[in-house]
């Protein structure tokens, strides 16, 4: 009996470990963000902002281009906050090995 316990725990682990490498396997497809932040006066890339998607984030380059990788599916919220500029907060719709292009216009402060 003690024999067949083992077996079957043997048997039912392989198993477990063969489901779960298909679900990680789907889990690995991501998809990526690349983005611009740019000045709604003047009309140049800002440089420096700072993008959060999740727990992601990134720094936008000189040019204010930026890029994200491994999104997941679902609603996010995109956050973009520069200095001497307004907050950016939107929904960002994401589908699994997307690839999203955004441009966001930064309002100056008053």
């Amino acid at each position: 009996m003690q024999r067949y316990l083992q077996t079957g725990f043997l048997g039912l682990a392989v198993f477990m470990l063969g489901c779960g490498s298909g679900i990680e396997t789907a889990n690995l497809k991501r998809a990526t963000l690349n983005g611009m932040v740019i000045d709604n006066v003047m009309g140049g890339g800002i440089a420096g902002a700072m993008i959060s998607v999740s727990s992601l984030t990134a720094t936008s380059d000189d040019k204010g281009a930026y890029h994200i990788n491994g999104l997941v599916d679902g609603l996010h919220e995109l956050i973009i906050q520069a200095d001497g500029y307004e907050l950016s907060k939107e929904a960002l719709e994401v589908s699994l090995a997307d690839e999203i292009h955004r441009k966001t216009v930064m309002v100056p402060y008053d």
